[in-house]
């Protein structure tokens, strides 16, 4: 298997100094996630309940 190079690599995070990076990477993904879930949360609930519908302009 090392003759024909079909081998897989481990690289130790804490090791290569990556581990930073990481959790910044994942500590970024879980805030625009949250990010994004309060704006749909808005936007699906709290907004409709302040807007007035659309067909209300037409009843006199």
């Amino acid at each position: 298997m090392l003759e024909i190079g079909s081998v897989q690599f481990f690289h130790d995070p804490l090791v290569t100094g990556t581990a930073d990076i990481q959790e910044l990477s994942k500590t970024h993904e879980i805030v625009s996630r949250s990010k994004t879930e309060l704006w749909h949360r808005i936007l699906t609930h709290y907004l409709p309940l302040d807007l007035p519908p659309k067909n209300w302009a037409i009843q006199k």
